[in-house]
């Protein structure tokens, strides 16, 4: 006979109303179908005879038929640590939406503490071997940024090692920013505020992050045996029911992608659990504190500038033709604008950021405390006394993937059809039926969400219009974010927010294309959005395909399949590709008018140069059988590694690091010796005309540029029926 969840059993006894409300939640069977991919119990049968659903349409499939179970059942969900008022301090306390993309008093002083605990480590003098005698002068330190991709339990795993390499080889502790996208986004996060060796205290370590996945990624978060283990466990239950209780409590609509997050973020904030045997075997805890982003300014030392200033991201999908005409007055259709700022038919991406003090986004010009995202506000103000959002759902927001538009879903589909005369039937002709249909229907069918983004009070809300800004936003009682994947897979946009003074970023890639060169093209396709040039100062050709052989497998013979290449084979095949250096020139400059230059989409444009480190997860010679790209175990979208497969991918990222560390001295190197040298000739640093110029919040200010296109990239719709999504 099935097992009853524990998530239903270790509840307390409920009535027949209650009962009936949680009775959905038992349709999880057990087994590890992951939330894109088949899993190990794909395809086979219940006691039923019921075919288990498998893949993506089978996840959701299951969490529709569970949700209304579980929105009513969270209403009978008593927990406690939302209210308690150790974890949210500031909920009795009103907020207020800030119009102006001036950095927070709380970033401006960790700024100066950062940069004064850089000079008294001598931080510089350890990484670059500095002469003792050279005194570094608080100018003269580089504002340095790591980032991480999007990829899933790869990215993460490998973001993770990035980190650890970073501190152990000296170059973290003069690292000012890091952020995520995405699958990143978890070890972040969980660096921050996941009490591995308690107290979390600075200075952070990321190693014991590692032996955390490694422990708990051998089970699937949305399977019955993941869910069972965090209900079991003490604080589980609140962790993943309770948040959306809160939500609820708000007045949002409770949707899948909230449920998804609080499923994946409590599995991934389980402590404890399975230690120890027999019966005195430890089922663990979710600490309660460990889900308050807020926390993490203390638990970083921020205000001590013990550790870099982290940030999250997630994109709101701007559709000008789906925006509210007034606070009582949704879209009309589709196809019809509701006023002239409507017009342009194009959609595009807004960046939202979301950091320990606040939540918001540099082209809207609208920022409010981490602490009271989520809450109801109008006119600028909040209208609501709530506890602070749980960590789970804003993951939830940050690592939505499932909620992304009809175009992604179909270029996924698109790449993946077969290499064949078959696959160029089949590209043919869905390339005519677009072409039927036509760019601009297919620019709202390409921009549709199959699966619902999470529902957010909108913090615009009812805000006073400013010129540019919003397109009519602040008439949506609705925010909706996704996975900022979506706009694109680095984190480059917070690093360049316009009263930030980035020099030098390091971008840790894993995504799943880092071999086929698109990387740069990402890379400058985003840079024109803000006005830069990035140019390689090494330009490597592109990669030859891997000779093919036969496979000697039984199951797969008379298949080809690509070569399995030696150690010496893919040390010369990447050689110099594992850390890339890129200057980005500034092509959008005003004098004067740092920090205030804009394109028709209000995205604020760079105001100086700013240079990359590109630092793609590729394979390496330390482990030959290992390709992060090709291993199905490394894909994207599984989430369920073995021990072994752990270590694979950490010796693999951690020999990139070091592969790629005289590039990566070299930068930091060139990033120091050019602040040391504008101090020494007295220039003054355009950062403090771009903050005043922020500050002041002044429309009259603004300067726009005309949108500059990347080089060397076909503009989109060139060809009749031909889509951004139809990649070669």
């Amino acid at each position: 006979m099935h097992q009853r969840p524990l998530l239903l059993t270790t509840m307390s006894s409920r009535t027949d109303s209650q009962e009936t409300a949680f009775r959905g939640l038992e349709k999880e069977q057990a087994g590890k179908t992951g939330y894109f991919g088949a899993g190990a119990d794909a395809g086979k049968h219940d006691e039923e005879g019921k075919e288990h659903h498998t893949g993506l349409s089978g996840l959701f499939s299951k969490l529709s038929t569970t949700l209304s179970s579980a929105g009513t059942a969270i209403k009978f969900i008593s927990h406690t640590y939302e209210e308690d008022p150790s974890l949210s301090p500031h909920k009795d306390e009103q907020a207020h939406l800030r119009r102006t993309n001036a950095l927070s008093p709380e970033e401006l002083t960790f700024l100066v503490a950062r940069v004064d605990k850089i000079v008294r480590d001598r931080t510089l003098h350890a990484f670059l071997g500095l002469d003792e005698d050279v005194e570094v002068d608080p100018l003269d330190v580089p504002v340095i940024g790591l980032g991480g991709s999007g990829g899933g339990m790869r990215a993460n795993l490998g973001f993770i090692t990035t980190m650890i390499a970073f501190q152990e080889l000296g170059l973290w502790p003069a690292v000012m920013y890091t952020a995520g996208v995405s699958g990143a986004c978890w070890g972040l996060a969980a660096q921050y505020t996941l009490p591995l060796d308690p107290p979390l205290t600075a200075p952070l370590s990321a190693r014991p992050l590692l032996d955390h996945f490694r422990r708990i990624t051998g089970t699937h978060p949305l399977s019955t045996d993941g869910v069972n283990k965090v209900a079991a466990a003490q604080g589980g239950v609140e962790a993943l029911l309770g948040p959306l209780k809160e939500k609820e409590k708000n007045g949002q609509e409770v949707c899948i992608i909230d449920l998804y997050s609080t499923l994946t973020s409590s599995y991934f904030w389980l402590l404890g659990a399975g230690e120890g045997e027999g019966p005195d075997v430890n089922k663990g805890r979710v600490e309660p504190a460990s889900l308050k982003w807020s926390r993490a300014f203390e638990h970083g030392g921020l205000d001590k500038g013990m550790e870099p200033w982290p940030m999250l991201t997630a994109v709101r999908h701007e559709r000008p033709w789906h925006d509210w005409k007034s606070p009582t007055e949704p879209f009309t259709d589709d196809h019809t604008a509701n006023s002239a700022e409507h017009e342009d038919v194009k959609a595009w991406w807004q960046w939202f950021e979301l950091n320990p003090v606040e939540v918001g986004s540099d082209e809207l010009e609208g920022w409010v405390p981490t602490w009271a995202f989520g809450r109801h506000f109008e006119k600028g103000v909040s209208t609501q006394n709530l506890a602070e959002y749980s960590l789970a759902l804003l993951m939830g927001l940050a690592t939505a993937a499932p909620a992304a538009p009809l175009s992604a879903i179909l270029g996924t589909i698109w790449r993946n059809l077969p290499q064949n005369s078959m696959g160029a039937m089949m590209r043919r002709a869905v390339q005519h039926v677009t072409k039927d249909v036509g760019d601009e229907k297919m620019e709202h069918v390409d921009n549709v969400n199959p699966v619902h983004a999470g529902n957010q009070a909108n913090p615009f809300f009812g805000a006073e219009k400013l010129p540019h800004r919003g397109n009519g936003f602040e008439n949506a009682p609705r925010l909706h974010l996704v996975d900022s994947g979506m706009a694109n897979n680095l984190p480059t946009h917070v690093f360049l927010h316009p009263a930030r003074d980035v020099d030098l970023i390091f971008l840790f890639d894993a995504s799943s294309d880092v071999q086929k060169g698109a990387a740069i093209d990402r890379i400058n396709e985003y840079g024109a959005t803000k006005g830069l040039v990035f140019t390689p100062r090494v330009k490597y050709p592109a990669l030859d395909p891997v000779p093919e052989v036969e496979s000697t497998d039984p199951k797969d013979k008379g298949k080809k399949i690509p070569k399995q290449l030696s150690a010496d084979e893919i040390a010369a095949r990447f050689e110099g590709r594992y850390a890339q250096i890129l200057d980005g020139v500034a092509t959008s400059v005003v004098a004067g008018h740092e920090g205030v230059v804009y394109n028709d989409k209000h995205q604020p444009q760079a105001w100086r140069d700013v240079m990359l480190v590109y630092l793609p997860l590729l394979p390496n010679a330390v482990n030959p059988t290992y390709d992060p790209s090709t291993a199905p175990f490394s894909s994207s979208y599984n989430l369920v590694w073995t021990p072994d497969e752990v270590d694979s991918i950490h010796k693999t990222a951690e020999a990139n690091v070091r592969n790629g560390l005289p590039i990566i001295k070299q930068a930091v190197r060139e990033a120091y010796e050019r602040r040391r040298a504008l101090r020494l000739a007295g220039t003054k640093n355009p950062v403090e005309v771009a903050r005043a110029n922020t500050a002041r919040g002044d429309v009259e200010m603004d300067t726009y540029v005309e949108d500059r296109k990347p080089e060397n990239v076909v503009e989109e719709n060139a060809k009749p029926g031909v889509r951004p999504w139809m990649e070669s």
